[in-house]
């Protein structure tokens, strides 16, 4: 089966994708988790079946409403809409990864309204619970496309449609009507100079420079009040909840400014730069974050490592709870209850380590930088007891 890409006569073309309430799209939340934008085991199917690329289902902006996209995927209620322009779509670059495609898919062997509307998205290749080196590539490059969409899409709002359009005459045509006659000269003028050959390579990488202890200590100054700044100025949204709670929760720093990585990582003799600490929990504890800082950005194949009790592994960059983002830098934030992570390229289910958090155990934390590259690497806990006051939770270092 031939697909037709839609980025040719794209101009201001948009797509939207229904997103189920809950887990992919929390209360609160003003845009999507990742999640939502994983290939299901049918996504995997009909594309086997068809002889196609998985597609991510999206939907035509002006082709199909809203409406119809519900009756025709069964999602009535519970769902809601997001959109991104096409050109937006395909300008989406993840290092080592094809750029992703935009594609028409009518459903032909269906005859409701709005079924020629249907779309999908192509490149986003699921991974695997064993990983080959190139499967664990592409399964970084699929969390990194999931993250993108999710940071890319706006809220979808249908435009009133005129009673001439209801009847699928008049209006309606119109918008696509011109873009057919754009597209058609277009094409026939420079169809030569456009269309042939793959799409550009992703840019490289450009090394990191490594910060010292001063810039790093002056990086912090200068985020964290821009961070009070936004919060301030009442610019943090629900997204960021998890992130503004933190102010009045215990902080316990675990360790600080501390130059990780890891030396002659493909050999048997590879040195880890690490560090290790025991933790004494006194009390009952309510509820607990672990904030994550290195003092520059990461490449999508590099990985902060953090067990407690041996729970734990490389964390999810992409499943991050939301912080206030920097260029300079990496901020990653989870719920202790559920901690997203693999080891060695085996996904995991994520690691509970509030159940660890209780008086008695005396769970070991480990922790480094992932990466040949030296970055400094901070990790805190921040912690509430069941009763103010009442409970206490102390580190003590082992090297």
């Amino acid at each position: 089966m031939t697909l037709t890409n839609l980025g040719h006569c794209a101009g201001g073309e948009c797509v939207f994708r229904l997103v189920k309430r809950g887990a992919q799209f929390p209360p609160g939340n003003t845009r999507p988790e990742p999640i939502a934008f994983r290939l299901t085991e049918d996504d995997l199917a009909d594309g086997a079946k068809r002889g196609i690329p998985a597609l991510l289902s999206v939907w035509r902006c002006g082709k199909t409403t809203v409406a119809q996209a519900r009756v025709i995927r069964g999602q009535i209620v519970e769902d809601a809409p997001f959109y991104w322009l096409v050109s937006a779509i395909e300008a989406i670059r993840v290092a080592n990864a094809a750029p992703l495609v935009v594609y028409e898919d009518p459903l032909l062997n269906d005859s409701r309204p709005g079924v020629d509307g249907h779309a999908g998205i192509v490149g986003i290749i699921p991974g695997h619970q064993r990983l080959t080196k190139a499967q664990k590539a592409a399964k970084e490059a699929e969390r990194a496309y999931q993250a993108a969409l999710a940071q890319s899409c706006q809220p979808y709002v249908e435009a009133p449609r005129s009673p001439s359009s209801r009847r699928g005459t008049g209006l309606r045509y119109a918008p696509a009507i011109v873009g057919l006659v754009i597209c058609v000269g277009v094409l026939a003028a420079a169809y030569l100079r456009f269309c042939p050959g793959p799409p550009p390579p992703p840019a490289q990488p450009k090394e990191m420079s490594v910060l010292t202890p001063e810039e790093h200590k002056r990086l912090v100054a200068e985020v964290s009040s821009a961070i009070v700044g936004e919060l301030d100025g009442g610019t943090v949204g629900p997204r960021y909840s998890a992130f503004v709670s933190l102010p009045n929760m215990t902080k316990l720093p675990l360790f600080a400014n501390f130059l990780s990585y890891v030396e002659d990582k493909d050999s048997a003799a590879k040195k880890y730069h690490d560090r290790r600490g025991v933790l004494v929990v006194e009390g009952e504890v309510k509820r607990a974050y672990v904030l994550v800082h290195v003092a520059r950005p990461l490449h999508d194949w590099e990985k902060a490592y953090v067990t407690i009790d041996e729970k734990g592994g490389h964390l999810h960059g992409s499943e991050s709870l939301s912080v206030p983002l920097d260029p300079r830098s990496t901020t990653l934030l989870y719920d202790a209850h559920d901690v997203p992570h693999d080891r060695n390229g085996v996904a995991d289910p994520p690691s509970d380590w509030f159940s660890i958090l209780v008086p008695g155990k005396r769970p070991v934390v480990h922790s480094f930088l992932s990466s040949v590259q030296p970055g400094l690497l901070d990790l805190s806990m921040f912690y509430e007891c069941i009763e103010p006051g009442q409970c206490k939770v102390t580190y003590i270092p082992i090297f």
